[in-house]
């Protein structure tokens, strides 16, 4: 699995993951995976990372580089990995590239529904029943 994640540091400034799992350092910031800068103001770990666990919470930290003394955690909610959902080419193992913008989140899902068609447009609010949530 390789993280990426666009974000724009002065030199001597240094952008790590933490999350979850062991690999992420299970929350703690000095056990964090510590990003490489590429060209385009891209952060990457260098080497493809085996996770123990394909469903994980992770963020991202700023921290200073030479002391790395924590200076920004990343703000709002945690984000979600869930490699069980995408396809397998291999029985063994997924190679997975999460490309992420700092403090920007995506929501996608799908509805399902069985009573139309594919391609009919319905809103959420169409067909429920009194005591429905969402």
């Amino acid at each position: 699995m390789t993280f990426k994640i666009f974000y724009e540091t002065k030199f001597g400034e240094h952008i790590s993951v933490v999350g979850s799992i062991p690999e992420l350092g299970e929350w703690e910031q000095e056990k964090s995976l510590k990003l490489v800068w590429t060209d385009g103001h891209y952060w990457t770990n260098p080497e493809p990372l085996l996770v123990s666990d394909p469903y994980f919470f992770y963020k991202y930290q700023f921290t200073d580089e030479e002391d790395e003394e924590l200076l920004v955690w990343e703000r709002g909610i945690d984000r979600i990995a869930d490699l069980r959902i995408l396809p397998c080419k291999q029985a063994e193992y997924k190679e997975v590239t999460l490309t992420d913008t700092w403090e920007q989140f995506q929501i996608r899902f799908t509805v399902f529904d069985a009573f139309h068609k594919a391609g009919d447009k319905i809103s959420l609010m169409q067909g429920l029943m009194e005591g429905d949530h969402i």
